[in-house]
């Protein structure tokens, strides 16, 4: 348990691996407080009377939130939020938010079978649990939307049999390049190099 009472409604939980610590906004109290990974030390980082965090994301020495009142993304920093600044605005009806960084999840297991040549996977390869109790971890390869795994399950080809959408209809969805539809909207993905 990581906290017992003095909730509100916690909305988005993320957390911080290298600083092991846990972080949850609470939009009815309106506040984003943190803790260690066994639920001590709690902390209130940020609290407002104005603003209403209701998803949050870590990376590195700054947390971003989206304000449900105003519809913005605000970058602070973990270590004190006094300065705040708008990273976007006007995002209506986005609830959820994502940092999408090569360090902000790092990997304790030695020999990750996706450290070296991408695990002989041709697009994607997945860190999943081991069924040898041998290895911590084994690989799993997977495929961008249109291809699916050949008879390998290594190497990704065409799936003529994939079902795109024909039909966006704005506001709701977007078109992506590959003809693709994707509910618009839903959440932002903020990515680091």
């Amino acid at each position: 348990m990581i906290k017992q009472g003095g909730l509100g409604l916690p909305y988005s939980i993320t957390l911080d691996y290298p600083a092991r610590k846990i972080y949850w906004c609470d939009s009815q109290l309106k506040r984003i407080q943190f803790a260690d990974y066994s639920g001590g030390n709690v902390q209130t980082l940020f609290s407002s009377n104005l603003v209403v965090p209701v998803a949050i994301a870590v990376y590195r020495y700054n947390l971003y939130f989206i304000d449900g009142v105003l519809s913005n993304i605000v970058k602070i920093s973990k270590y004190s939020a006094f300065t705040q600044t708008m990273v976007r605005t006007n995002l209506i009806g986005v609830f959820q938010l994502k940092v999408y960084a090569k360090d902000a999840q790092p990997t304790s297991v030695l020999n990750h079978p996706c450290a070296r040549q991408n695990g002989d996977c041709s697009h994607f390869c997945f860190g999943v649990p081991s069924s040898d109790p041998q290895y911590q971890i084994s690989r799993h390869c997977g495929c961008p939307y249109g291809f699916k795994l050949d008879s390998t399950m290594t190497n990704c080809i065409t799936n003529p049999e994939e079902n795109f959408a024909s039909r966006c209809d704005a506001p709701y969805y977007f078109k992506c390049a590959n003809n693709r539809c994707i509910r618009f909207g839903i959440f932002i993905k903020i990515f680091f190099q």
